[in-house]
């Protein structure tokens, strides 16, 4: 006789404090609330009143969105759970009486929430990062060009447009200290985005994110602090530290590797590579969106005003990624779910990213990594260096007035951050065609694109800027093909490796585009735009190389 206190073999036994909760979308919510204490078991597709014993009690969707693999069980503790079954199963017969205890795994330690392991939090968090650091590129712009007027005019009219217009020789000075941030940041954004790419694979990637979200809101205080008039008086060095704050929590560069990281492990192959563009989409498209609403702010409200309102638009990300990102996820089965600090600041991680790409890999995987690096840069630098001249060539060259520009630059970051995800979606989805096919086309039609700009006629200009404009879908077949090529504890190191190259070296290269634009002006001012075509089929051609290595 079976004792009551089993009703089957495999059934599933839960003490009387802990009671079943069958799985669906209600009882979801109820087993993250209660997950900081509650055993896996806890959320399981079977019951004990209704299962056979020949049935197999298997997890359901809310076990595996909700407990992780932190908090699973290893093969081997599976294994041998497996063996105490058959052990239980052939003794069940002469037993009149049997206890099982259930297995509680330890909870991990948490910093933040785990309510999601869709990548779409990501996505969003990337859109409201990408709004409020549109609005801070122009504010330090305006704060920068009236803190140095001021120094010489020594009165507040430098806030009045009209005064501060016919100051031309302003100008020169304001870009020097402009470029000044640029290399004030430059150290600490490398070395940052370094170690905690290397934190990223070991780790996880939310604290990454979130550690940049919170540069960007301690520089977007500074940033309003500096825009006060109040304290226009203070002196031009004390700006550099805006630059300092940004870079050394991560910039938006360590916001898209800890993006990619997440879509990389998180995403199922087959829709992998919508979304790696999607990651770069999505802060276009925020971008955008700041870009629009930063002039009529500050026009309405004053640079002030917009200062502040950039700062609590910059609290938004933190809070997505906070609340929804998942927490402790990583590439490697070795996680540890206890925080060390010493683990996020070790300085001893930065070269992390240059051993993964250098070091041996199977058939010709280093190869093709090194090779699909060469591509990212070479469009990403072609899209950087028209972004550095595109305002002087088509307002002062072409003559388009000021909101003809607006625009037209406008719709080139709305196509590049929803059509182009979208296109490749839909490629996807309706055809058979293979990544690198897709790839091969997005980085054709750019080239075209930049080709067709310098001819004088508005159609082609309009046609030239959709077709450059979907870099962003060959973006996300680079990144598609180079997370297929490299293993999951890898992933933010290799594109960390590519982000540092295009940060250190990119500043180079929109020089060199700036004097060949200055250079050409008198006798073909479209030569830059050629350049930068020439740049894309370089790309192709290594790409070609690259198919054909991964074909042999």
């Amino acid at each position: 006789m079976v004792s009551p206190k089993l009703s089957s073999v495999n059934s599933l036994y839960v003490r009387k404090e802990e009671p079943f909760i069958s799985c669906d979308w209600s009882s979801a919510f109820v087993c993250l609330i209660f997950s900081s204490y509650t055993p896996v078991s806890l959320c399981t597709s079977c019951n004990t009143a209704n299962h056979s014993a020949d049935s197999t009690c298997k997890p359901t969707f809310c076990q595996e969105l909700l407990f992780q693999s932190p908090m699973e069980s290893s093969p081997e503790t599976n294994q041998e759970s497996d063996e105490s079954n058959l052990r239980a199963s052939s003794t069940l017969a002469d037993t009149e009486s049997c206890v099982v205890k259930p297995v509680h795994v330890p909870r991990p330690t948490r910093l933040c929430l785990n309510v999601s392991t869709s990548p779409y939090p990501v996505l969003i968090g990337n859109l409201l990062y990408g709004i409020s650091h549109a609005a801070n590129k122009v504010s330090l712009d305006d704060v920068v060009y009236n803190k140095i007027c001021y120094q010489h005019f020594q009165n507040e009219s430098c806030f009045n447009t009209a005064f501060s217009s016919k100051q031309v020789g302003l100008q020169k000075e304001a870009a020097t200290w402009l470029n000044y941030h640029f290399y004030a940041l430059m150290p600490m954004s490398v070395l940052s985005c370094l170690i905690l790419s290397s934190y990223c694979d070991r780790v996880g990637f939310k604290l990454p994110y979130v550690f940049a979200c919170l540069g960007n809101i301690f520089c977007t205080g500074y940033l309003s602090l500096l825009a006060t008039p109040q304290f226009i008086g203070w002196p031009m060095p004390v700006t550099l530290i805006y630059s300092f704050l940004y870079s050394c929590l991560g910039t938006v560069k360590m916001t898209l590797v800890a993006s990619v990281t997440c879509v990389g492990l998180l995403v199922p192959k087959e829709k992998r590579t919508f979304y790696l563009a999607a990651c770069e989409g999505s802060l276009f498209l925020g971008l955008l969106i700041g870009y629009l609403i930063n002039g009529p702010i500050i026009d309405s409200l004053g640079l002030s005003a917009m200062t502040y309102i950039s700062l609590g638009l910059s609290v938004l990300p933190l809070i997505v990624a906070t609340v929804f990102l998942p927490a402790n996820t990583a590439g490697t089965s070795n996680v540890s779910t206890k925080f060390k600090l010493r683990e996020l600041v070790n300085c001893t991680r930065f070269l992390d990213a240059f051993k993964c790409m250098f070091q041996k890999r199977e058939g010709s995987n280093r190869l093709s990594l090194h090779l699909l690096c060469i591509v990212y840069i070479c469009v990403s630098f072609s899209s950087g260096g028209f972004a550095a001249v595109s305002f002087l060539y088509f307002v002062k060259e072409k003559g388009f007035s000021l909101t003809y520009y607006s625009i037209f630059n406008s719709y080139i970051h709305a196509v590049s951050g929803f059509i182009s995800p979208l296109s490749i979606k839909l490629l996807k989805k309706y055809t058979n065609l293979r990544t690198s096919t897709i790839g091969l086309a997005g980085i054709s039609v750019v080239a075209i694109g930049y080709a067709m700009m310098p001819i004088d006629t508005v159609v082609l200009v309009w046609v030239g800027g959709t077709l450059i404009s979907l870099y962003i879908g060959a973006l996300g077949v680079l990144y598609d093909l180079q997370v297929s090529l490299c293993k999951k504890d890898e992933i933010a190191k290799v594109f960390a490796y590519s982000a540092v190259i295009h940060t250190t070296v990119g500043v180079g290269f929109d020089t060199l585009v700036r004097d060949l634009y200055s250079a050409t002006l008198s006798f073909w001012p479209g030569l830059f735009l050629d350049a930068l075509s020439f740049c894309n089929i370089a790309a192709l051609a290594v790409f070609v190389w690259f198919v054909l290595l991964q074909n042999s």
